[in-house]
């Protein structure tokens, strides 16, 4: 249940440029979503979600009153988990590192297609190697890490532009 409430709360929470920490509202359909990439079931994402939601642990809302589905968006309690709450304060960090991971994937890839022959290499190459083999990340994790312009079709082109970095980042590791 731990790697549950993790990938929950890094749902719910976002990295802040002065390192308090924010609250990011999230339906509950997009973290069932993000939790099927590591193999979690719907079941286990409502179970933990209500451990969290009850009248000793009010960490997660709307109450346990409210009835959980898909389209619910959830959020944080209170800001102040962020900040006082030392493992959330790990998991947002971890989160951050990733999502900055994931977007110089992304850069480089752009890059490479403006000016061929542009591979990742180094430190960075491995890191990212690591963060593709923890197999914790996928295109639905990806999409919150991903900018589209107006006239892009966010379905299609969040999955197109996660597999062109993923294969970018296999043909740079090969």
């Amino acid at each position: 249940e731990q790697q549950v409430s993790k990938l929950i709360f890094q749902a719910l929470t976002e990295s802040s440029p002065d390192k308090k920490g924010g609250r990011r509202p999230t339906s509950l359909q997009n973290i069932e979503n993000i939790a099927a990439g590591p193999g979690f079931t719907t079941d286990e994402v409502k179970r933990v979600i209500d451990k969290f939601r009850g009248d000793t642990n009010s960490f997660i809302m709307p109450p346990d009153a409210t009835k959980l589905y898909s389209g619910l968006y959830l959020d944080i309690s209170h800001e102040s988990l962020t900040r006082n709450w030392a493992e959330l304060k790990d998991w947002m960090k971890e989160e951050a590192d990733r999502a900055a991971i994931y977007r110089q994937l992304n850069e480089a890839r752009i890059r490479n297609e403006k000016e061929p022959g542009i591979w990742i290499r180094g430190i960075l190459l491995k890191e990212l190697e690591k963060w593709r083999d923890s197999k914790e990340y996928d295109g639905e994790w990806a999409k919150r890490y991903q900018r589209l312009n107006e006239q892009q079709d966010p379905q299609e082109t969040y999955a197109q532009i996660y597999e062109a970095n993923m294969a970018y980042l296999d043909f740079c590791i090969k």
